[in-house]
């Protein structure tokens, strides 16, 4: 069963501790826990119940720090564990959990699959040619059986075309893999800069297969590799609607004027094809909480005393079966009968 939580990073203000808030989505409660090692200036990704995983602005490299249930004193005794090699490349990064601990990730033109913790990595796939007709960056992969499959897009600043590889999770990836020789997809939707949506979204739910669930974020870089980073999840396997492929899920939603991250949406993406190309796409979201509800619906925290890192929000993933909440933590309309 796959579980998903919201994740939040913040600091208090009047010492030196961070927190990290989880809200399992579909609930009202806020737990609190503590990263071993400090986050801050990253921006949010995909983690499990024991990781949590953040990007960095600046380049591909993802950091991972282990949740812990109590504070450290003093905090942050651990240092920050990070997937692969740390790259200074101003291209994309993605992670995807997994259920056996290891992650999926596409680190600029590299792919690899360990564990957070591993020193180093036993084997990388590097996609030569990943700049031609436009760089490819990595938009989003999806767990389909033993496999993965992985897409690669343009910005479409300067034309259209998607990539799509897969990869094997029975063992690491290794070897080279030339991104041309990789089915390609083209779309005659114009990119469209509001938030959710870009030129290939609709593509996801069209091409990546039947897959058990898929995490996707926004292709858009700036020449410093400085970026808003939009992330989401689908949940389910894609289905068809009239004449779309849809996949419904969860998205962060951020704030145009600030590029905070406000709201957790539900949502559903859509795209008609036609041949190789996508011609039409849709999104349909609503919100269900936001980060303020989180942070003054976690028991033990002041809301005064804590400040959110505006874009350290995040999705997680658990693959067991949530507790049940004691019955006495919501009582609202039980009537005892004697």
């Amino acid at each position: 069963m796959l579980t998903l939580y919201a994740v939040a990073y913040g600091t208090s203000n009047s010492s030196d501790a961070n927190y990290v808030l989880r809200r399992q989505i579909g609930t009202d409660i806020t737990q609190l826990n503590y990263p071993a090692a400090q986050t801050s200036a990253n921006i949010g990704g995909f983690g499990n119940e024991e990781w949590t995983a953040w990007h960095r602005s600046s380049n591909t490299a993802i950091a991972c720090t282990r949740l812990l249930e109590v504070d450290t004193d003093p905090p942050g005794q651990s240092d920050i564990s990070f997937f692969g090699i740390d790259s200074n490349s101003n291209a994309a990064s993605l992670c995807m959990p997994l259920d056996d601990g290891r992650f999926v990730i596409a680190s600029g033109t590299y792919v690899y699959i360990q564990r957070p913790d591993d020193e180093e990595y036993t084997s990388r796939l590097f996609l030569s040619n990943s700049a031609s007709g436009g760089a490819h960056n990595v938009v989003a992969i999806a767990k389909v059986g033993s496999t993965a499959k992985i897409m690669f897009s343009t910005r479409g600043n300067a034309g259209y075309d998607a990539r799509v590889l897969t990869v094997g999770l029975d063992a690491p990836p290794s070897g080279t893999v030339d991104m041309l020789t990789l089915p390609s997809y083209g779309s005659a939707v114009e990119d469209e800069l509001s938030y959710g949506m870009n030129w290939y979204s609709g593509l996801i739910p069209s091409v990546l297969g039947a897959f058990e669930y898929c995490v996707f974020r926004n292709a858009d870089r700036g020449s410093d590799g400085l970026l808003d980073l939009a992330i989401g999840c689908a949940t389910s396997p894609p289905y068809t609607d009239g004449t779309e492929s849809k996949m419904s899920g969860y998205l962060l939603l951020v704030d145009e004027d600030t590029g905070n991250f406000t709201r957790i949406c539900s949502a559903t993406v859509g795209g008609t094809m036609s041949g190789g190309s996508l011609m039409a796409q849709s999104l349909d979201y609503s919100p269900i909480f936001t980060t303020d509800d989180m942070i003054f619906g976690a028991a033990g925290l002041d809301p005064d005393d804590f400040s959110s890192e505006a874009k350290s929000c995040g999705l997680q993933f658990s693959f067991t079966v949530p507790p049940v909440s004691a019955f006495w933590t919501n009582l609202r309309g039980t009537q005892e009968i004697i």
